[in-house]
């Protein structure tokens, strides 16, 4: 077994251990990442992985490949958790999901120093009833022939408070996508903390933008075919 596959192995370990401390020896001072959780800190990832592991304290990762190139290593995963902590600004939904992802690390000098990947982060989203069904989605969006292959890119959760105008900046501002990402919008709920629960309406940019005003809370969401 080679060094990086080792690194490798172990850095997985550590998550499924809890052991934060043997995590923390694992990663380079100068570790690219980016942040697991959307309140953690950019510079820490022992604190966004405690925060993860707050929100879903059974998550597990369970290792289906692994390939390693050097210092590189390629991990095909299947995670899974119970969402019983405080997630994304709202309270637990209490369900159970699993879903794929791929992790891509690469060690110098024995310490993670980049981590990237991706993972079926709509599906869980649905499983973990953050987000609306497939089901709900299309039917939201009748007329449009991929309302069932979108990709989440990013969601952000406005509160305009007694200032539409700077919502709508604010909606400009962080709202990420590829250009010509399709964009929808949560029904207006008063109670910010069922926000991620509602199914998603179909609106074009402007529709979104006009709508941000009307209602102290929205979740908006950026979406983009997939390949």
């Amino acid at each position: 077994m080679s060094s990086t596959e080792q690194l490798a192995r172990r850095f997985v370990e550590t998550i499924n251990d809890r052991d934060f401390d043997a995590l923390d020896a694992l990663l380079s001072p100068d570790l690219v990442a980016p942040p697991l959780v959307v309140d953690a800190p950019a510079d820490s990832f022992r604190t966004g992985m405690e925060l993860a592991v707050a929100s879903f304290p059974d998550v597990r990762l369970d290792l289906d490949d692994l390939l390693v190139d050097a210092d590189r290593a390629v991990l095909s995963l299947r995670i899974s958790a119970t969402n019983t902590g405080a997630y994304r600004r709202g309270t637990a939904t209490g369900q159970r999901a699993s879903w794929p992802a791929v992790f891509v690390l690469r060690f110098v000098d024995g310490l993670l120093a980049e981590l990237g990947g991706v993972s079926d982060r709509f599906g869980c989203l649905q499983q973990f009833g953050l987000i609306g069904s497939d089901d709900e989605i299309a039917a939201a969006a009748p007329d449009d022939p991929h309302a069932r292959r979108y990709l989440v890119v990013d969601s952000i959760v406005l509160d305009d408070g007694a200032d539409p105008d700077r919502a709508v900046e604010r909606l400009r501002q962080e709202l990420t996508g590829p250009a010509g990402a399709r964009v929808y919008t949560a029904r207006r709920v008063d109670d910010p903390r069922r926000l991620l629960r509602y199914a998603q309406l179909a609106g074009t940019r402007e529709q979104v933008l006009a709508r941000v005003g009307a209602a102290p809370a929205y979740q908006v969401v950026a979406v983009d075919d997939l390949p």
